[in-house]
């Protein structure tokens, strides 16, 4: 019997039809090395048809970049920058899924590499407690699982799972067992100090019986959250590391190695539509306190989101409401730690009768 979805999941050559289909895109100067993910065909994504196993992808892609364009200075006239990638493709998992979308290494939504010394400072200071790495991470919009690479700059790079978004859950819900199976893994940001990382999950609505990657086989509700992930012990670990997610157990009670990702803190976002939160963005240059999450992904495929941009405070591994934000101006209600973008009239250039806006994105102003 053929499972939903198709077969895609088998592939494990990175040249049998993986075309690229970049997302998430992260790099280091300081190794002169670039991350890209592969997500999925936006056209498949978007159009009601019936989904084909060319939808989703599996892969990451590394590429070689040249010194003399990572520095602060113009390259030579014709210098090539980019060397060609190496595709590799992400390990499947051990959770049992009756759908071949769902597998924890379909669609490549997200990756973030992980802090060089300073580099995220306008100062150049290196942060306080700071842990060295040369690593980074994955995440999977289908498969609802985190991967990590303790170093990007080998010829041959190494991916491994490292957590599985369903553990999250049981934290909420302890013996729920709901699968993080298409719950929408989207945004991804690793803490200036390599201690944390932080992930948007839009999350399932009960009763939900399709997606874009085709019908999900839990209908069981799974929320929206913002987690935050202490990894510490696996940055420290750094190619010594051991974590890998390989037996069922771990994927509702976290890895069983010593330096596997931990949950530190959960922030479950109550969005009443299609969607949730998405797309991530951390304050960087003003030291990494805070942070944003936008409550929207992409309309045209029927998973919305409240159009919602709020912060949180990061402080000490926690996530918190900014209770600063916004300010009592605009017509916003103040202390509440979110502005909407649904509303019919705009300040300024956009003007009166404009009408709602789809956030899926921004960055912090550096007022240092």
């Amino acid at each position: 019997m053929t499972k939903l979805g198709g077969p895609f999941t088998r592939k494990t050559n990175s040249g049998d039809c993986l075309p690229s289909n970049p997302s998430g895109i992260s790099g280091r100067a300081d190794l002169n090395a670039l991350v890209t993910s592969d997500y999925g065909d936006p056209a498949r994504l978007i159009l009601p048809l019936t989904p084909t196993s060319d939808v989703a992808k599996l892969t990451v892609r590394h590429y070689s970049l040249n010194p003399a364009c990572t520095q602060r200075s113009t390259p030579p006239p014709a210098t090539r920058c980019i060397g060609d990638p190496s595709v590799v493709v992400l390990p499947d998992g051990p959770r049992r899924e009756l759908n071949e979308c769902h597998k924890e290494n379909v669609a490549v939504e997200n990756v973030v590499t992980t802090s060089g010394p300073g580099s995220l400072n306008p100062t150049g200071a290196t942060p306080a407690g700071y842990l060295p790495s040369r690593g980074a991470f994955a995440t999977t919009t289908c498969g609802g699982a985190l991967y990590y690479s303790p170093d990007i700059a080998q010829v041959q790079p190494v991916w491994r799972e490292v957590f599985d978004f369903s553990a999250a859950n049981e934290v909420l819900h302890p013996g729920s067992r709901v699968p993080a199976s298409c719950v929408g893994g989207g945004g991804l940001l690793s803490s200036p100090d390599n201690r944390f990382l932080v992930e948007s999950i839009i999350g399932r609505d009960s009763g939900q019986t399709s997606t874009p990657i085709g019908t999900t086989t839990d209908t069981r509700a799974f929320p929206g959250m913002i987690v935050m992930l202490d990894i510490a012990k696996l940055i420290e670990a750094g190619p010594a590391s051991r974590c890998t997610i390989d037996v069922p157990a771990e994927v509702w009670s976290g890895g069983a190695e010593r330096d596997c990702p931990t949950v530190a803190d959960i922030h479950v976002v109550d969005d009443r539509t299609t969607g949730g939160p998405h797309d991530l963005a951390l304050d960087y240059p003003n030291g990494g306190s805070r942070l944003s999450y936008f409550d929207y992904f992409v309309s045209e495929t029927g998973i919305v989101g409240d159009l919602r941009l709020c912060i949180l405070s990061t402080a000490g591994g926690h996530l918190v409401s900014d209770t600063a934000f916004p300010a009592a101006t605009d017509g916003q209600k103040p202390g509440t730690g979110c502005i909407t973008f649904n509303r019919p009239d705009w300040p300024s250039d956009r003007g009166p009768g404009a009408g709602p806006a789809k956030p899926h994105h921004g960055m912090f102003h550096n007022t240092r």
